[in-house]
């Protein structure tokens, strides 16, 4: 193997599967420790430009879902224990988004800019303690902890227990920026940078701000839109609230507690944004301190922020070349590692470590987000801001959808991704829209390719080329 990290990833993971996401992700924003007492998980980034593959243990990632579930079915954390604990990491971070979208941060000491980044660390290592393990639950893994002898009963509820009955993320997003237009407020563009905000980088102010004028201009029908969202969405409340009433025992267990992550993982979206919204505008201030070309900011680690523009200054020539291709990793013990790598290359070895871990088959197969069946071509599509000309009925097939995806998703025909759970944004978004969708399936993006014809079967959770 050519790159040292990614063997000391073959190394790390053994026996155990590799879980690799590829998307338009920011080492920035994703490459933090996502550390868990019990199941500590480094963190592989194969990147160059607005491209990178994620790759974690999976194994030790799917363990932090499964023990909380554990936990909360044994009776040894209740929901209000989980919903407190999210609510007061939430407010933390909300918190200081407002403080720092207030202030004119060209004028902070280099101190207070270490401090500040310094502190959006810590509310990332609090993002991981109270909740990763909200990402990977599904039908499969709460039927291993509650039995066999209890399928009957798991499957007689799952599919009511997984339809939201909460204001999703377009709406809420849009409930904020009509709450911020009728207030006036001097620093509008910053403070909704956060709902123009992907994985990668922030929008420009300029867009922003065009953007929020076309809102202006359609108030009026957008506030009317919200208040029938808002309606429809306190009658599905009020729907699901009377069924889980007609629930007892195990079954209204596991049906709250699918709420709950699935709730919870949607909402968890903003205060990632606001942590990343800050993290672009302070690094952009450290940059033109340190005399570092802006352009590098995405490829600067957190860890390396938080020692400060001196430390920039020193390792200057080193980020202003990292777009040209990087690994990086995290490690548990909050070090970093990075090595400069052909993209390709790495691509490939990463797939290599991905492949002798895959068991081979004919047919793909996944998890059911939402069933139906249809017939359609395949688009791989990792970044959005290229869709490759996608039509109305291609099936989308990607590493994980994210709000950004959502104008796609609207003209597929089905979606189809390599990560999965009740909980990820494709199956929220896809039984929303009503359309097949089948998660979890690992490999679809090295299966399937550009222009194949497929059948998604979401009501089996298989994928055939045809």
């Amino acid at each position: 193997m050519t790159y040292k990290l990614l063997k000391k990833l073959d190394d790390i993971l053994g026996n155990d599967p590799v879980l690799v996401a590829r998307a338009a992700i920011s080492p920035l924003f994703l490459v933090v420790t996502w550390q868990e007492n019990t199941h500590p998980l480094n963190i592989f980034s194969v990147t160059k430009g607005r491209d990178s593959s994620i790759a974690l243990n999976d194994k030790e990632y799917i363990a932090i879902g499964t023990d909380r579930f554990k936990q909360y079915f044994n009776d040894e954390v209740s929901i209000n224990d989980l919903e407190e604990e999210y609510k007061s990491w939430e407010k933390e971070v909300d918190d200081f988004y407002e403080e720092i979208m207030d202030k004119n941060i060209d004028e902070f000491s280099n101190e207070e800019l270490k401090e500040a980044f310094v502190k959006i660390n810590d509310l990332f290592l609090g993002l991981a303690r109270k909740t990763i393990y909200i990402e990977n639950v599904d039908y499969e893994k709460i039927l291993g902890i509650i039995g066999q002898e209890n399928k009957a009963v798991l499957d007689s509820i799952w599919e009511r227990a997984i339809e939201s009955a909460f204001l999703s993320f377009d709406g809420r997003r849009l409930k904020r920026l009509l709450q911020l237009i009728s207030s006036n407020s001097e620093n509008i563009i910053r403070k909704a940078k956060f709902i123009y905000t992907d994985y990668f980088w922030p929008k420009g102010e300029n867009e922003i701000s065009k953007q929020l004028e076309e809102i202006k201009k359609n108030y009026v029908s957008k506030q009317e839109e919200i208040e029938d969202l808002e309606q429809a969405t306190e009658e599905k409340k009020k729907n699901h609230q009377t069924w889980l009433s007609s629930l007892e025992g195990d079954s209204r267990k596991i049906a709250e507690y699918a709420q709950l992550v699935m709730h919870m993982r949607d909402l968890r979206k903003d205060p990632i944004a606001k942590m990343q919204a800050m993290m672009a505008e302070l690094s952009v201030v450290i940059l033109e301190r340190a005399g570092v070309n802006v352009k590098a900011a995405p490829y600067i680690l957190l860890y390396e922020y938080v020692k400060g523009v001196d430390h920039i200054k020193e390792i200057k020539d080193d980020v202003e070349t990292r777009e040209n291709g990087c690994i990086y990793v995290a490690n548990p013990d909050l070090s970093y590692e990075i090595e400069h790598c052909d993209f390709e290359l790495a691509l490939k070895e990463l797939a290599e470590i991905s492949e002798k871990r895959t068991e081979k088959s004919e047919t793909l197969k996944g998890q059911i987000a939402c069933k139906g069946k249809v017939t359609g071509i395949v688009r791989v599509i990792y970044d959005p801001h290229d869709d490759k000309g996608f039509q109305q009925g291609d099936i989308l097939v990607t590493s994980m959808t994210r709000p950004e995806f959502v104008p796609i998703m609207k003209r597929s025909g089905a979606v189809v991704t390599n990560e999965g759970g009740i909980t990820c944004h494709a199956a929220i978004v896809s039984r929303e829209l009503n359309i097949p969708c089948i998660i979890g399936t690992k490999i679809a993006t090295q299966f399937l390719k550009d222009g194949m014809k497929v059948e998604v079967d979401a009501n089996n959770g298989t994928i055939k080329i045809l």
